[in-house]
């Protein structure tokens, strides 16, 4: 009977255990911050601005804030704050673009915030971009706080030699590390010195996308403060020691959403395989062909964006079809399609200024 007794405690002790995780589950799950469709319209929107810098006319309406997607999402900045920053490479001078700027009483707030600063990085638009892009191998994190994270090279090199202007720009502007966020904000930057702020906005599409995520690390570690983050079709930035750290500082925390759409390709780069070992950081907001978006519990998850691969946009080559080259050239013009078209956007065209 004591046999029967210590078995039936045990499975009893099990019992409670197993209860016990699952509640715990539950409460993880519903304390981590939930994902936002109007929120993810406005950063959409904001990370599509930064296509405007490309030519002249569109760099003023981004200067103005006039530009379509600006004027699309309700977010009024405070005049005379705007700052592009273009980082010239290999003789392209607007080889990568940011853009900064100090927000005040948006229409659709962020988070309520009276005030922040957002902080943009475009996706890839020119020569040395794709050269960066296809600089896969993973390099230590110079980052003591992260032990173990690898980052892709091209990635973090972009970022970090970027970071300087970015900082300056922030600092210039009145986005400052550790000052805590003032109730109510009125005014521009000619009407005198505004009250300093270190609450960041961040967010970006495609390398933009990655090299936001980069940037929160550095952003953070100088002593702003990250308030909230959705990032556009990013691919996979670092290893699985990048994407647990990363989580722990910022997805758990705040609301940081990677939303991904529909069959999007460059979402399943670069590879998970060895010796590159990439894991993409979560959380993921899938959006469905029919506008519905899955929220993804799972890092890799399969009901989402990884349930695509290369093939859905590809096919598979024969010879009786065409030439390779031709299909080649096809895959890609499909694959830029794709990696363009987010129903969140102004006009369905993330791409597109």
């Amino acid at each position: 009977s004591r046999q029967v007794s210590e078995a039936t405690c045990g499975c009893g002790a099990m019992a409670r255990c197993i209860v016990l995780c699952c509640l715990l589950w539950t409460v993880a799950a519903h304390s981590r911050p939930a994902f936002n469709e109007s929120i993810a319209r406005l950063f959409a929107s904001t990370a599509q601005a930064a296509y405007c810098g490309d030519n002249e006319e569109t760099k003023q309406q981004l200067l103005d804030w006039t530009c379509e997607p600006c004027k699309s999402n309700g977010v009024s900045v405070v005049p005379g704050s705007m700052r592009l920053i273009n980082a010239p490479e290999m003789g392209q001078v607007n080889s990568s673009f940011i853009y900064v700027v100090r927000f005040n009483h948006p229409r659709h707030s962020f988070d309520h915030s009276k005030q922040g600063c957002l902080v943009v990085y475009r996706g890839s638009e020119t020569i040395t971009n794709w050269l960066h892009n296809f600089d896969i191998m993973l390099a230590l994190a110079n980052n003591s706080a992260c032990p173990g994270c690898r980052v892709h090279d091209g990635f973090w090199k972009l970022t970090e030699s970027t970071m300087p202007e970015v900082l300056r720009n922030l600092n210039e502007i009145g986005c400052v590390p550790g000052r805590a966020e003032e109730d109510e904000l009125e005014g521009t930057l000619e009407d005198g010195p505004l009250p300093d702020t270190s609450s960041l906005y961040v967010t970006g599409h495609s390398l933009g996308a990655a090299m936001s995520q980069i940037a929160m690390y550095m952003l953070m570690d100088r002593g702003y403060d990250v308030k909230q983050a959705y990032n556009f079709e990013s691919p996979r930035v670092g290893n699985a020691a990048w994407a647990e750290n990363f989580d722990r500082k910022f997805s758990d925390k705040i609301p940081y959403f990677r939303v991904t759409s529909g069959e999007d390709p460059i979402v399943h780069t670069p590879p998970t395989f060895y010796p590159f070992d990439y894991v993409h950081t979560n959380y993921e907001a899938h959006i469905e062909q029919d506008g519905y978006i899955l929220q993804c519990p799972n890092t890799e998850d399969k009901n989402c964006a990884d349930r695509y691969g290369l093939e859905a946009i590809c096919g598979v080559w024969y010879p009786w079809q065409g030439t390779l080259e031709a299909h080649i050239h096809q895959c890609i013009d499909k694959a830029h399609e794709r990696h363009c078209l987010n129903k969140l956007a102004y006009g369905g065209d993330i791409c597109h200024c």
